[in-house]
């Protein structure tokens, strides 16, 4: 016992001696309430953050359509601050991204904030029971949250025979969610009760995790919509929308996309949507895979649908195509839109091959789209031959999962074996049909390429002068067999990125560590916090005398769990917030040693004040969420350095890695990005001799 009294008393006196790591918590914002507000008015808006992250506000970031205004900020408490919106009478309906700067925490996740045309409100409590329902007037849209569990939130309308009601609940589509003890994506149920106490409708999951009630009035009287979730949960990010009334809400376009850089038309579907609704949109972000439509007109509540957004010239198949004598002619390098209309609808596309030439065939329908289509594709050559077959042929994108639960898309290599006539049948797995089920075949020759995903897209720099990571994820197609050279571009002057070579096989094999990278930005010495820089993820590669360029798609992180939850943002951001104990600086930009050996890292420590220790790690990329070689190790700091003992583990081969030494961190809740770290290092591991 006295032992470990002893043992106790060390360790307590070592943590003191030493400054704790920023808590990458503080970057979260996990809600905004209300989560919308109607075009010509202002609307108070609550930013609920995490773990004392909203202290010290400085401004609201909004990406997208022009037309709203942040006023003065106030701080409610540590968590949460309180925004006027003033939202412009010409503000486009739809949504926007809106995050918070701090002080304390740099920059958050983006969250969703929604702008209709319909006459808006807020919930007021108590409305649990029918009793006690709320009045509302038709049509509206109601801002509530779910606040605590068995909460259910009731109001009362008038409707008249022969109205065509929907009543939608907007959360799920909101990546409204809990965190902790809340885990979980906000799934909401709906119930329609008459003046009788009768429940005529109910809806679950209609579109995704959102209910959505279609309904025939039947007779003029009172009745009561309730909200609540499923399995009688309840917390306060568990934020909605709910529109009501004979107003259209859409649930999907056709096309379901357009080409980058260029405009189309497309029409809308959905409840009480007018026959033949059709808008204009344009394409024009460089790398952002979304765009957003909704149903327009003055009855538009800002309900929207996404569109795929790709990079290659659109089609839109020809019916009748239910067999290959009536094939739609697919051509190479192309995207096509088609549907399932009627009940064992099968599409057929006729695609003109050279032998040996291998073709990449993809759908995109669950993936950015959010149709509810399960593809199957099949090939078949020009007699009717079967020949290859895909279901759900994509990957499993591992922690960093930007899209809703497992994909049903599907997508196959195909090589002739010969030149001439090929066909591509689609099929919905499911027999699915109608409006809802469409999907984009993309057709394009399967040559070595390769596609970046970069995580997160809001960087917090703890401190002027300062370095702080972010992961950048490389996917390799077609065995792409050339090493890319990363950089951080477009930042803002004073702001320095890195750059790192991730190698194809160097020296021996690739390992899954050269399938992710740490690339920094460092902060000018005289940022203050809250100063915010844009940036850009680029990849160069040169296969003979092809040089392939692509820019990263940011992931913004709003949601930890086994699995990341992300959402593809529109722009990438760095934030210096208030300096959080030591900067650490690399006196070296290059490390080199052989397997089994053991070297020592100096890393300069600066503004240590008191503290006579440093607990300190190595980090490099890997799967999953880890990133450490090793657990953290408390490390004495002498004449202002601490000397890293740096050993590679077993389970690493020789190769070139990015390496950068932060402070301790937690690895689960960036996706093993450090915290203050070094600017990378390249970790030259040879082989035993």
């Amino acid at each position: 016992m006295r032992r470990l009294i002893m043992t106790l008393l060390l360790l307590t006196r070592s943590l003191e001696a030493q400054v704790a790591a920023p808590n990458y918590a503080m970057c979260r914002l996990d809600a905004v309430y209300p989560a919308g507000g109607q075009a010509g008015q202002t609307v108070t808006v609550e930013f609920l953050g995490a773990q004392g992250g909203m202290q010290f506000p400085t401004a609201i970031l909004i990406d997208g359509p022009p037309g709203i205004t942040a006023g003065e900020i106030k701080s409610l408490d540590s968590n949460r601050i309180e925004v006027p919106l003033t939202i412009a009478t010409d503000a486009a309906p739809g949504r926007r991204a809106v995050r918070v700067v701090t002080e304390q925490a740099g920059l958050t996740n983006l969250a969703w904030f929604v702008v209709g045309k319909l006459p808006e409100r807020v919930e007021t409590e108590p409305n649990n029971s029918v009793m006690q329902a709320e009045v509302v007037t038709l049509p509206v849209t109601v801002n509530g949250r779910i606040q605590v569990p068995v909460d259910v939130d009731s109001y009362r309308f008038t409707a008249k025979t022969g109205q065509k009601l929907v009543a939608a609940a907007m959360a799920h589509a909101l990546d409204a969610h809990g965190q902790s003890k809340d885990y979980g994506i906000v799934d909401a149920q709906l119930e329609l009760v008459d003046g009788r106490g009768k429940v005529v409708a109910e809806a679950q999951d209609t579109l995704g995790l959102d209910p959505v009630i279609d309904y025939v009035i039947p007779a003029d009287g009172e009745y009561v919509i309730r909200v609540q979730l499923m399995g009688y949960r309840g917390y306060p990010q568990a934020v909605y929308r709910l529109v009501l009334g004979e107003t259209p809400v859409p649930f999907a376009p056709f096309p379901a996309g357009l080409r980058r850089g260029e405009s189309t038309s497309l029409r809308v579907f959905g409840w009480n949507v007018p026959e033949n609704v059709f808008r204009q949109i344009t394409s024009t972000h460089p790398t952002y895979p979304h765009e957003w439509v909704t149903v327009g007109g003055e009855f538009d509540s800002g309900w929207d649908v996404p569109l795929h957004v790709s990079d290659l010239p659109e089609l839109i198949e020809q019916e009748p195509n239910n067999d290959r004598l009536q094939a739609t002619a697919l051509g190479m390098s192309s995207t096509i839109n088609g549907r399932f209309e009627t009940e064992g609808d099968e599409d057929w596309y006729r695609l003109d091959l050279s032998s040996q030439q291998p073709v990449w065939l993809e759908t995109f329908a669950h993936r950015f789209v959010k149709s509810p289509t399960d593809t199957l594709l099949q090939v078949y050559d020009a007699e009717g031959k079967f020949l290859q077959e895909a279901d759900e042929g994509l990957t499993d994108p591992g922690y960093e999962r930007f899209h809703d639960f497992s994909s049903t898309d599907s997508r196959l290599v195909f090589t002739p074996s010969s030149s001439g006539v090929y066909f591509v049948k689609v099929t919905e797995a499911n027999r699915g049909h109608g409006p809802r089920f469409v999907y984009r075949l993309q057709c394009r020759p399967a040559e070595p390429d390769f596609e970046l995903i970069q995580f997160p897209d809001a960087i917090p720099i703890w401190g002027p002068g300062s370095t702080a990571g972010l992961l950048v994820k490389i996917e390799r197609q077609m065995n792409f067999e050339a090493d890319i050279e990363l950089t951080v571009e477009g930042l803002s002057p004073g702001w320095m990125g890195s750059r790192h070579v991730s190698p194809w096989k160097d020296p021996q094999k690739t390992t899954y560590y050269s399938t992710k990278t740490f690339l920094t930005i460092t902060a000018p010495a005289d940022a203050p916090p809250g100063t915010v820089s844009e940036f850009r993820i680029v990849g160069r590669a040169k296969v003979g005398d092809k040089l392939s360029e692509r820019t990263a798609i940011p992931l913004s992180l709003f949601y930890t769990s086994d699995n990341g939850f992300f959402r593809a943002s529109p722009v990438s951001r760095a934030a210096v917030a208030r300096p959080q104990g030591p900067t650490l600086v690399a006196e070296t930009t290059e490390v080199t040693f052989t397997l089994g050996e053991q070297a020592t890292v100096p890393v300069k420590v600066l503004d240590t004040g008191d503290a006579k220790e440093l607990s300190i790690t190595a980090n490099v990329c890997s799967n999953g969420v880890a990133a450490t070689w090793g657990s953290p190790i408390i490390l004495p700091i002498a004449d202002g350095r601490v000397q890293l003992p740096l050993q590679v583990p077993e389970s690493v081969s020789a190769g070139r890695y990015s390496l950068v030494i932060s402070r301790a961190w937690g690895a689960d809740i960036r996706v093993g990005m450090p915290g203050p770290s070094t600017r990378v290092i390249t970790l030259t591991v040879l082989p035993k001799p």
